[in-house]
């Protein structure tokens, strides 16, 4: 079995590689993240402690305040992190996909028209 490094010659099949490289990438990236960020038991605060920080600052700013607060802690996990890599990955390939889609779906048009079986 020989595999070929050549890209397709055909434009929508070359951004469908792009977007599942995309996608592999921002999954590679995404566990590595993880992987070399993940928390350890050290790293996890004591309950008390988160407790009446939320007490604390629910005094201070109030409800919003702390929903606030939690949006950003649930941010600076890296798990939250991760799954954001992953998410711009797939937009990002999905973009590719999509793209892919339309010069399919213009080049079919195209045979149509030059056919003559095309309603335009």
């Amino acid at each position: 079995m020989k595999l070929s490094t050549r890209l397709p010659e055909k434009e929508s099949e070359r951004l469908r590689l792009y977007g599942w490289a995309t996608l592999a990438a921002g999954l590679v990236a995404a566990v590595l993240y993880y992987w070399i960020n993940a928390p350890t038991a050290r790293d996890a605060p004591s309950t008390s402690y988160s407790r009446s920080e939320t007490r604390q600052m629910e005094v201070m700013m109030g409800k919003s305040g702390v929903i606030m607060t939690e949006v950003q802690n649930a941010f600076d996990r890296p798990g939250t992190r991760a799954v954001v890599i992953v998410a711009v990955a797939g937009l990002l390939a999905l973009y590719f996909f999509r793209s892919a889609t339309v010069l399919d779906e213009e080049e079919r048009e195209a045979g149509h028209r030059e056919k003559g079986t095309g309603h335009g």
